[in-house]
């Protein structure tokens, strides 16, 4: 098989932890190799890495390519960059996928860049036509309509996907695979030194890993309202979020924004209150496992992805399931 065929998934590592992400695109590279022939292989990069190959075979990669460095110790742009470069042009893959994170973000066009190809950002699904073509599907337009993307001249074809998009396989204990080590003359990047980090404030109620999840929207802004929702929220045990408009109240901030511009979540029950369900919302949450959603408006679009719906008002609604939940045990 040619490796001109090869489907590459950036293991974005830190610290010898791989990104949560890169489960996910493997699950999905998996798929699409079954359609495309090709093989998946995890490109890893970093210092002191030697743990990781088994976890990348683990969640479905069929080879690792590894470089190691001190270079490569912590994520710099340049060294990454011309790395990634170096093995593209030996190797030439097919198709290259990374995470929408943080690092993702800023490592895929710089590479994109340098070889003069196609990049799609923030995707939302992809899949591949009967030549091999990736198809990446995003909003776009002011995220009020979905479009699908391709590139058919230049290789590799490159996307970035948002996390929680794809549900990753099922770990496969002792799996193994080849791991191809390259050795690569990376020079320092002088003009960029990490001189110190601080650990995030993850709250333990964030959405973006929160098992249920309260939402309100336009709909159930009222003050009152929101004070019950949260009372709703502690006795579901969940996390509360809300749609872009409420970020502008003060009470709430990007983090609790469920949606393109803020959080994608994918929680085993999402009860959705005043939303009507714009697309710039709905992205964020349609692959979520059980959908409630209430809402006057009875052609409200919420109600086209929700597995239960419930026309009325919900505030009314929300007050009454609250009451009903009061002292049940969990």
């Amino acid at each position: 098989m040619s490796e001109n065929e090869n489907i590459w998934v950036f293991a974005e590592q830190t610290d010898g932890r791989l990104a949560g992400v890169v489960p996910e695109l493997l699950a999905k590279a998996r798929e699409l190799g079954k359609k495309t022939g090709g093989s998946v292989m995890a490109v890893l990069l970093g210092d002191d890495i030697e743990k990781i190959p088994s976890e990348l075979f683990s969640y479905g990669a069929e080879g690792v390519i590894e470089v190691e460095s001190p270079n490569l110790k912590d994520y710099r742009p340049v060294p990454y960059a011309l790395t990634l470069r170096t093995l593209v042009e030996k190797r030439h893959p097919s198709i290259l996928l990374f995470g929408a994170t943080t690092v993702g973000r800023d490592l895929a066009p710089r590479l994109q860049a340098k070889l003069l190809t196609g990049l799609t950002a923030d995707c939302l699904d992809l899949g591949v036509d009967e030549n091999g073509i990736l198809i990446q599907t995003k909003p776009s337009y002011g995220d009020n309509i979905m479009c699908q993307i391709i590139c058919p001249n230049t290789k590799p074809q490159m996307a970035t996907v948002r996390p929680k998009v794809f549900s990753p396989m099922e770990r496969i204990e002792d799996a193994a695979g080849p791991v191809v080590r390259e050795e690569i003359n990376l020079p320092d990047d002088e003009s960029y030194q990490v001189i110190g980090r601080s650990t995030a404030d993850i709250r333990e109620t964030s959405i973006a890993d929160a098992k249920r999840l309260v939402c309100i929207g336009r709909g159930a802004c009222a003050e009152e309202t929101v004070e019950t929702a949260r009372q709703l929220a502690g006795e579901l045990c969940a996390a509360l979020g809300v749609t872009r408009p409420l970020t502008d109240s003060g009470q709430f901030t990007h983090d609790d924004q469920v949606g393109q511009s803020g959080t994608t979540v994918k929680p085993k029950l999402i009860i959705n209150f005043g939303i009507s369900g714009a697309v710039q919302y709905t992205v964020g949450m349609q692959n979520s496992e059980l959908i409630i959603s209430v809402n006057k408006n009875e052609d409200a679009p919420i109600f086209g992805i929700s597995h239960y719906g419930y026309v009325g008002d919900a505030a009314e609604f929300m007050t009454e399931l609250t009451g009903a939940l009061k002292g049940y045990k969990k």
